[in-house]
């Protein structure tokens, strides 16, 4: 795959491999960027008040945290809701939390506590319902 992305950036301009290698980095596949990289250092294009391992840098740092603010999806968390507490969330929650997605591990666990807190609210109201109707 990087042979085709290294033969489709040798036909670009050297104004449309600086542009993919910073404003339109991330609209890329990581290794179309690479290959965007690599043959400016083959061309030897000189970037205008722009470091490439600066820009490298920076856009590690965002992918990071873009990474750690993505949030859990819908459907994770109405399982997570309708079947709270099951360990295997727990170990889940701890798997993200390594990979980086801090905040999707946060939800697992909020919408863990959120359906543990609506059984116990239903319980209870079970309780007075048919407390209050001798049931």
């Amino acid at each position: 795959m990087t042979n085709d992305f290294s033969k489709i950036m040798q036909k670009r301009t050297d104004e449309e491999l600086l542009k993919i290698v910073t404003d339109l980095r991330f609209d890329y596949q990581l290794e179309a960027v690479q290959a965007a990289e690599n043959e400016i250092e083959v061309r030897n294009i000189q970037l205008p008040n722009i470091d490439l391992e600066e820009i490298r840098l920076t856009n590690h740092v965002d992918s990071i945290l873009k990474k750690s603010n993505e949030r859990l999806e819908p459907h994770w968390r109405a399982v997570v809701f309708i079947f709270p507490a099951i360990l295997i969330y727990l170990l889940f929650a701890f798997s993200l939390s390594k990979e980086g997605y801090k905040r999707k591990s946060k939800e697992i666990l909020l919408w863990s506590a959120y359906g543990i807190g609506s059984y116990i609210t239903l319980g209870v109201l079970m309780e007075i319902i048919s407390t209050f109707f001798n049931v």
